[in-house]
Parts: C-alpha cells; structure tokens; sequence
C-alpha cells in the first residue's frame, strides 16, 4: 500500500546511527555486515521512520535508526537458502551494538 507513515512528514528519513563505525565495529569481531537503505515496507520501517520523527521533533540529539537481523535458526527452517543465527549469537551482538553505541 503507497500511503504516507506521516503526511506532513518527510518522504524518508536517514538513519542517525554511526552506521560505518559501527559496521567496523562488529566486522572487527568477526562479523558479517551490510547497509541496506531500507527498513522493509511493513513494520520495520515503521518503527524507523516514527523513531526518527521522533528523534527530529521531540528529542533533539537523539540517535535513531533501525539494525535488521537474520532470522533465527528455527525460523529460517524451510525458507531454502537464508541467513540465520543462533539466537545465542544474536544476544551477543545486540549487546555489542547496544555497548558501542
């Protein structure tokens, strides 16, 4: 559906994020990194764009983007060839995002 998350908002929003840095960050440990310029066309993007919003209208300096991660094994089950992770793993990157942030 083409409808506007916010009509007298912007079209889109750029993460605010240190996404570079970031990226580094964790590829320095090891893992595995990619940009996407977009937050899907569903929820995620929602949630990115109102955080965003957010961010410009109600807590200025405040850092805002949205980090997808790869399914979890159990989800990934039946999809054929998809990125997954151990949830496990997926814990100790979000704590590493959460820290370098």
């Amino acid at each position: 559906m083409d409808v506007s998350i916010c009509e007298e908002g912007p079209t889109a929003y750029f993460s605010t994020l240190p996404i570079r840095e970031l990226m580094k960050h964790l590829e320095d440990k090891g893992k595995v990194t990619r940009i996407s310029n977009t937050a899907g066309t569903y929820v995620c993007n929602h949630a990115m764009y109102t955080a965003l919003r957010l961010a410009e209208k109600e807590y200025k300096g405040m850092k805002a983007g949205f980090i997808h991660v790869p399914y979890m094994k159990e989800q990934a089950e039946g999809k054929g060839k998809v990125s997954f992770m151990e949830i496990e793993d997926m814990v100790k990157v979000i704590e590493t995002i959460v820290e370098f942030l």
